[in-house]
């Protein structure tokens, strides 16, 4: 298997792991076949997904929301006739989620019926229809609203089929048992590092996951997605130390055999970058410097003096944070210097 299915190109926080792990179309048509019923199923066209840039949404939405929108054809209709399906991921307690979708709906169409006015086809115009998901992780279940009217005050019985009201689909993992985890490998991988990540035993969890799983690793995209989550794992965990880790590596060394195989390798190299990025210089800039350095030499040879010459003018912690992950996973100087973009 080549290494350069391994590259995790940052760390990892939940939203990030969450548009990691769902877009793309072939994950998300796996994840939708669980979540659907077969009559629901039959009315969608799931060869006709469609993820939806984020160009899609004003500067203000893309800041404040990590979600996924996507669109999907509907059988029997022209090519032209699709469902948005808009993913709402909540890592932590949120009351007024519902609220927050209900303005990401308002600011689609809004944009829809601007673009029909721009455009002179109002007369035929119709809004598409949006189906909302609140994709929950964490340590407890989700307690919040799902209907939108739970948040509107006062609530008079008679006149409330004016008002507006919709309610979202939600995926909570906490609450959901693990024998109705989607049975696709890659998403029950997907949905059981969800369900660990804020616990403290989550490499323990991890253990079991891998050795129960460790035949599929063979299968390249299962492999790929179990390397993106120890990432994930390694860099949003609260209760992962150092220490953890190595323990881990020991267990994942004797599920490999004794020769170290790409998994522990992977590991091996987490722990050189976190090592070396704590230990340089408390943190500072210099330090970081000296770590992407180190990792490129001790894996590479002797780094080019133009590349090291880039590596030392940087000066932002944030972009010397996701460059000490480059070093990490690129598989060679070039391949280290395409990822930064020199």
């Amino acid at each position: 298997m080549s290494k350069k299915t391994l590259i995790v190109s940052k760390p990892y926080r939940h939203d990030e792991y969450f548009k990691e792990c769902f877009g793309n179309r072939r994950r998300l048509r796996k994840f939708f076949r669980w979540l659907f019923s077969e009559s629901i199923l039959r009315s969608f066209d799931l060869r006709r997904i469609e993820i939806l840039p984020e160009s899609f949404l004003n500067e203000q939405l893309k800041s404040r929301y990590a979600d996924l929108l996507c669109t999907v054809g509907i059988k029997g209709t022209d090519r032209s006739a699709r469902m948005i399906l808009l993913l709402e991921h909540k890592s932590s307690p949120d009351d007024l989620a519902v609220a927050q979708v209900f303005e990401y709906m308002s600011e689609i169409w809004s944009k829809e019926f601007l673009d029909a006015k721009t455009s002179g086809r109002l007369k035929e115009f119709r809004f598409t229809q949006i189906l909302p998901i609140l994709f929950h992780q964490g340590r407890l279940p989700f307690s919040g609203p799902s209907r939108f009217q739970s948040l509107v005050r006062p609530q008079i019985t008679e006149l409330q089929r004016f008002f507006l009201d919709f309610e979202c689909m939600v995926v909570d993992i906490p609450s959901l048992p693990e024998n109705d985890y989607p049975k696709d490998i890659e998403l029950n991988l997907i949905f059981h590092v969800m369900n660990s990540i804020s616990r403290a035993d989550v490499l323990d969890r991890m253990g079991e996951l891998v050795f129960r799983i460790r035949k599929s690793l063979a299968i390249p995209a299962v492999f790929s997605t179990w390397i993106t989550s120890l990432n994930y794992i390694f860099t949003s965990a609260k209760h992962v130390g150092r220490d953890g880790f190595v323990n881990f590596l020991k267990k994942i060394k004797s599920i490999e055999g004794e020769k170290e195989g790409e998994m522990g390798q992977t590991i091996r190299e987490m722990l050189l970058a976190e090592g070396k990025a704590e230990g340089k210089a408390e943190g500072k800039a210099e330090g970081k410097i000296e770590s992407i350095l180190e990792i490129l030499e001790t894996k590479f040879g002797k780094v080019p003096a133009k590349l090291a010459q880039v590596v030392r003018s940087q000066t932002d912690m944030k972009i010397l944070n996701q460059w000490i992950a480059f070093a990490v996973h690129c598989s060679s100087h070039q391949d280290f210097q395409q990822k930064i973009g020199r």
